[in-house]
């Protein structure tokens, strides 16, 4: 999981965003410019985290993201703690989604998770029981087969350093976007 929270963001920055937005909309405007702000890191970070995922791994950026949730959290009052994260959980993901091909002449599906992986001969693509997939046979006879699947987007996102980049970026993120929004409810007025 990657995320900030307003601790990462500093109480210098959350300072001033409260001083410029005091009692602008009944003092939801620093809420507002903050919760927004926030939002466009998280997409910042999931899209950052899906182009690390297909320079890695042999999946779409597209299939990648489908597969993440972006959790988001704000709290009011005194106490009032703000928070988003991006979720890199869930089931395996299905090898027909990591860019599996019917393999040439050899027969086979070609079809690795990682980027360089090579085929497996005893695999092939085909619809089974109405979901299209790559199936591998259990025994010598027709049926059963069972389906292969790649990782997680969790096991994606386990490499080292990968979380720190990602919060890393969101802040930049949140950095550049915090100013717009100020300006923005500034230009409401």
């Amino acid at each position: 999981m990657a995320g900030i929270r307003v601790d990462d963001i500093g109480q210098a920055k959350l300072d001033r965003v409260n001083a410029v937005l005091r009692g602008i909309g009944n003092g939801s405007g620093a809420f507002q410019a903050i919760g927004a702000a926030m939002n466009r890191a998280a997409k910042a970070g999931k899209t950052e985290a899906a182009r690390y995922a297909s320079d890695t791994y042999n999946i779409s950026q597209g299939a990648f993201r489908s597969k993440c949730r972006i959790t988001f959290k704000m709290g009011g009052g005194s106490g009032g703690v703000a928070s988003v994260s991006i979720m890199f959980a869930g089931a395996v993901i299905p090898l027909i989604e990591f860019q599996g091909t019917k393999g040439g002449p050899q027969g086979g599906v070609s079809a690795a998770p990682k980027k360089g992986g090579g085929s497996i001969r005893t695999a092939f693509i085909n619809a089974v029981f109405g979901t299209n997939g790559v199936w591998e046979r259990v025994g010598r006879s027709r049926f059963p087969v069972e389906q292969l699947y790649g990782p997680s987007t969790g096991h994606m996102m386990q490499d080292e350093g990968v979380s720190d980049k990602l919060t890393n970026r969101m802040l930049e993120v949140f950095d550049s976007r915090i100013e717009h929004e100020i300006s923005r409810i500034l230009g409401m007025l």
